[in-house]
């Protein structure tokens, strides 16, 4: 069974973001910093959203990272 050139940049892509998030998340967890970051990035995420929202009622794009930033710093 061969794998198309798709499939293999796809599993080549997840096999280096398990591994950057591993040693990551292994680091974070020996330095007693896990939870502080998880708490962190949960509470930024309905500042994102809100952002998201306001900048697409305006007409512009939502993806922009600016008012994504202020949305998630406000939160």
């Amino acid at each position: 069974m061969t794998l198309g050139y798709n499939t293999l940049v796809v599993l080549a892509g997840c096999a280096m973001l398990g591994l950057a998030a591993g040693t990551v998340g292994a680091f974070a967890l020996l330095r007693g910093r896990a939870l502080l970051a998880d708490a962190v990035g949960h509470a930024a995420l309905p500042g994102v959203v809100l952002a998201a929202l306001i900048v697409a009622a305006f007409g512009q794009d939502p993806r922009a990272l600016p008012p994504l930033l202020a949305g998630a710093a406000v939160a």
